[in-house]
Order: C-alpha cells, then structure tokens, then sequence
C-alpha cells in the first residue's frame, strides 16, 4: 500500500506519520526538487506519544503525478485540473480530502471520475511547523467518508487516529459550528470574550449554512444554542492542553481565504436552494472590508 498526502502542513504531517507501518508514505509538496522532511510529531498529553516515523519523502507535485499510488490524500486546497493530473498514473487509486469546504468537495468528486473518493474530518486539531503537536478531545475520531473509507483504513493505522465511519457529507456538516464560531471570532479580532457575547451571530450562521448544506447535501443540520456556543468560547482555554488563543490566530489567521470560500460556499447554496444566507453574507462582507483596510494600511 503506498500513500501520497498533499500539503506538508501540521494535519499532513499527522496523518503522514499515523499510517501504519507497512504503508509507504510520501508528501507531495510545491517544492522544486524531491527531499526528505525530519518529523517531530507526538500527541499532547502528560506523556506525548511520538511518531514511529522519524523522516518522510517528499516529491514535487509534478514528479509525484509520473507515480502509480494506491491512496492520494489532499490536506491543502487542489483545483479539478490539479487532481486530474495527479492521477493520471493512478487509474486505480482511491481519492480523499480533508476538507470541510463544499466547493473543494465538488471539484473532487469531478476529479474522481468514477474512482473510489471521499471526505475525511480530522476530529484532532495540530499545531507547529518543525515540531508538531496534535489533540484529539475524548470521543472524537477522524471520521471517514465515502468510498474511499476502505482503502484509507488499510492504509492508516485505527489505533492511533480513532477511525470511524461517517456519512457520505457529514464533514461538510462537521464544520459548521466550529467555522462559524471561528468566522464570528476573526470579526473580533480574535477576543474570545467579545465573540461570546456575539454568540447569536454564531448561532445564525450555523442555521443558515445547516439548512442549506442539508437541501443541497442531504444530512441532518448543524444545531447550536447562544448560551452553549457562548460558555465554549470563554473556556476553550480551560480545557485545550495548548495556547488555544494563540492557535486561533496562527492557524485560522493564516487559513483565512479558506474562511472566506467557506463562508462564500454557504451563502451560495443558500441562494441556489432558496435558503437566504443574510447574516453569513454580512459576515463575508464584514470580514472582506476587513481585509482592504489591512492591505491599504500595509
């Protein structure tokens, strides 16, 4: 069994090296030149519990498409055409994506054709460049998706990533919560106490985007109530074994055009399935507004 993840990022680098031992594992990367990556990645806890894995391969994008792989796995945001070419030496491989954003499912369902495919939720949040810290909150898993579940369970290891068996969309549905609330927080400037006291707005946005993802996805919507999105807010860093608010910023400071497609991709199934969107689109707009005054600043 080989695997090729796409992206080298904290969640690549997790996934990379909690596969199981007698899967081959390369990182496909946008670097010029094939290498090797040092890994340092062990679960938060009293006692971190470190990679088997030590050092993996990377290839180019473009060599890494001349090579036959079992499962291609994307962790980073890959257009149709990309994938398309990724997989042209690999008739056979099962496709998958950890994604959470409507729009990159679609393209790789296009860029499937006819191939095993399916989506992949983390259920573990990861941190770090060089060294690479995850947590997994007790009770979650990384849920698998699709057609594409038997091959990665062959290729990653169940014991150390919790797998399980989700419904075909249910990632999409997964994200909705978190990104709102995450959305809600980046509009004030990444003060937890500010976003609690917003957490109606929260709520809003996830009604919206579970309505519409529903009617264009099938599943059952995301639900979240005021007090309970509020009380999570203001204790998050009670409960996460890391610098939560300095998380926030890194990971989803950097991640934000991935914010603004998602919040685009709700409020475009909302128009298309008579699900008007409002408050997701004036969040949109507030953080676009956001976004010009930062650049006419710079």
């Amino acid at each position: 069994m080989n695997l090729l993840v796409v992206g080298r990022g904290p969640v690549a680098q997790v996934l990379a090296a909690s596969a199981r031992r007698s899967t081959e594992v390369v990182l496909a990367t946008r670097d010029d030149v094939p290498g090797v990556i040092d890994l340092d990645v062990a679960r938060h806890g009293r006692e971190p519990r470190p990679s088997r894995r030590t050092t993996l391969p990377t290839l180019p994008l473009a060599e890494a498409s001349a090579r036959s792989w079992d499962v291609v796995l994307t962790t980073a945001p890959v257009d149709a055409a990309a994938l398309t070419s990724l997989l042209a030496a690999s008739p056979g491989a099962a496709l998958a994506s950890v994604t959470q954003v409507p729009s990159e499912a679609d393209a790789l369902a296009q860029a499937a054709a006819g191939r095993p495919w399916g989506l992949v939720a983390p259920g573990f949040l990861a941190q770090g460049r060089e060294a690479v810290r995850w947590w997994q909150p007790g009770g979650l898993g990384v849920g698998l998706a699709g057609e594409a579940a038997d091959a990665l369970r062959l290729a990653l290891d169940p014991q150390r990533l919790r797998l399980r068996d989700v419904p075909a969309f249910a990632p999409l549905h997964a994200a909705v919560v978190p990104m709102a609330a995450v959305a809600v927080l980046e509009a004030h400037g990444w003060h937890r106490g500010r976003a609690a006291a917003d957490a109606r707005r929260v709520v809003a946005v996830v009604q919206e985007a579970g309505q519409a993802l529903a009617v264009a996805y099938g599943g059952r919507p995301a639900r979240a109530a005021a007090p309970v999105v509020s009380a999570v807010l203001r204790l998050l860093h009670r409960v996460t074994p890391f610098d939560v608010d300095a998380y926030a910023r890194d990971h989803f400071g950097r991640h934000g055009a991935q914010t603004r497609t998602l919040l685009a991709d709700w409020v475009r199934l909302g128009e298309c399935f008579d699900r008007p969107a409002r408050t997701t689109a004036a969040l949109l707009a507030e953080l676009c507004v956001a976004d010009e005054r930062r650049a006419a600043a710079v």
